[in-house]
């Protein structure tokens, strides 16, 4: 757009020729125009390389000295260049939902219900209820919604589901998303029912960032199957379908999939990027352990290989903090993990038979349904290490530290006795040394070779932490290695200790209000 400007102005300053057939001369203003020109043109090229270079790159360059000002100023495309109607894709989405129950429930007529199986057997199953469990799935598979292009006018989007009971740790992220120059719209999905839709006020902040909150029982309500998980009435029970039901509606083709106290530590785009998301359309994180080797019932149910001498393309455990899909590639596997979400009572002991820790809840679902009808999925080689402090000499971990393709700290996951660590973070008033909770992160040389451990350590303050024991490990600080691989200079927890105390400061001033 400065072209036309430039062009105007360079004719403006144009001397006349002074005699016919005499070479033309400029004006004794011609340098102040070629200087403008100059400036104009460099200017364009920042705002071209700000605005719509980071977004193509893994690492996102030079960071922004102010991030308020950066932000008010940033460009963003929420949209993608597609259309968006709110209330008419809510619609879509119903009839998505109502089509996929009634494939469940056709599939449940026709071979009994999994769950009756489980009361009577528990996870000691019979050849008999094998079977039955292997044709219900196969036959959820055959009548399950098509994917429909229809649905999804976004490309690119991340996504998060519930996030209630952590809004300030949901607000670090995306901040520190913005930070990072990654423009890519979020997508936020609660339940209304448990009262997870944030005041006006928090919405309007969020929406400025280009996230948009939606509730997933507008979607899910008269699905019996469907409110089921969404709200358990078991307390042991919890809603992880969210996550899957998520995914699933979000108005995106290729999703990232972030819980919201998972932070980058630089922009994420790149991923999207890499060859081998590229060609399988799937990409999992490991978890910290390996599952049992032989025999299982939950093998048997999805004729997975059973002998322990082979290579059981499922012993790797996932951790589902983060999650990468293309769901045009993806979409049955993404299905078929949520029926077996759906049935939970039946598929999670039978899980949980290969690892009591690693092989519960949503996360190994991504793994047996892509296995199952052999969909094709990348799991990051590099094993997920652990970030803490070592305290009384007792290494204390609190974050599940995961990497890239190439092997570099990418996210940040602050899954553990996060509880504490936001009440330490309420009762400061500025930054210290003392709240800094990643000091050291350990790395397995060997993957599930190191000994972790759940425990109440009252070297780590009381809290429950995971323990690394193993000596089995490469040692590095994560204050010195974020801003090597990130390409820039920034502190990482120190800026995200600001980003929270930002959303704490807004609520406390809203409530004052009020």
């Amino acid at each position: 757009p400065t072209c036309p400007l430039i062009y105007l102005l360079v004719y403006l300053f144009h001397s006349p020729t002074q005699q016919e057939g005499q070479k033309q001369t400029m004006s004794r203003g011609t340098p102040a125009v070629w200087l403008l020109l100059v400036a104009c043109c460099a200017l364009a090229m920042t705002y071209y390389w700000v605005g719509m270079g980071q977004d193509t790159r893994l690492d996102s360059g030079t960071a922004p000295s102010s991030v308020g000002s950066s932000l008010r100023r940033y460009p963003f495309d929420s949209r993608n260049g597609g259309t968006f109607n709110r209330a008419s894709r809510s619609q879509q989405l119903r009839k998505l939902w109502e089509a996929y129950h009634n494939a469940v429930l056709t599939a449940e007529e026709q071979f009994g219900s999994l769950e009756n199986i489980t009361r009577l057997h528990g996870d000691r199953l019979t050849d008999e209820d094998v079977v039955i469990a292997q044709k219900q799935w196969q036959q959820f598979v055959k009548v399950m919604p098509e994917y429909d292009e229809s649905l999804f006018s976004r490309n690119r989007a991340i996504v998060v589901s519930g996030a209630a009971y952590q809004m300030d740790m949901l607000y670090a992220m995306v901040k520190m998303l913005r930070f990072h120059r990654c423009t890519l719209p979020v997508e936020v999905w609660v339940s209304s029912v448990r009262g997870e839709v944030p005041s006006d006020t928090v919405v309007q902040r969020f929406q400025r960032l280009d996230v948009e909150i939606f509730d997933l029982d507008e979607l899910t309500q008269g699905y019996a199957k469907l409110v089921e998980q969404m709200h358990p009435t078991d307390p042991k029970e919890k809603p992880y379908i969210m996550k899957q039901l998520a995914l699933v509606s979000a108005n995106c083709v290729q999703c990232l999939l972030l819980d919201a106290d998972n932070i980058p530590i630089r922009n994420p785009v790149g991923l999207f990027e890499q060859p081998a998301f590229v060609k399988a359309g799937l990409v999992l994180w490991p978890d910290f352990w390996h599952l049992q080797e032989g025999s299982a019932p939950i093998r048997a149910i999805f004729e997975l290989p059973q002998d322990a001498s082979l290579k059981q393309p499922d012993i790797r455990s996932v951790e589902s903090g983060q999650l990468l899909v293309n769901k045009q590639r993806a979409w049955k596997a993404l299905l078929l993990a949520t029926f077996m979400q759906l049935n939970t009572r039946f598929f999670d002991p039978l899980m949980r038979q290969l690892h009591h820790l690693g092989g519960g809840g949503d996360k190994q679902t991504f793994i047996f349904a892509s296995l199952a009808i052999k969909q094709p999925f990348h799991q990051i080689e590099t094993p997920v290490a652990s970030g803490g402090r070592l305290m009384s000499r007792e290494f204390c971990g609190r974050s599940m530290i995961q990497h890239d393709f190439a092997g570099k700290i990418m996210f940040v996951h602050a899954n553990i006795d996060k509880r504490i660590f936001l009440k330490r973070l309420a009762d400061s008033t500025e930054w210290s040394e003392d709240l800094r909770v990643n000091d050291v992160v350990r790395r397995p040389i060997v993957e599930a070779s190191w000994g972790v451990r759940f425990l109440l350590n009252r070297a780590c303050e009381g809290g429950l932490y995971v323990v690394q024991v193993s000596h089995d490990y490469e040692e590095m600080s994560l204050n010195t290695t974020v801003p090597t691989i990130a390409g820039y200079d920034y502190d990482f927890e120190r800026t995200r200790y600001g980003f929270i105390k930002e959303y704490q400061a807004m609520v406390e001033q809203e409530t004052s209000i009020e």
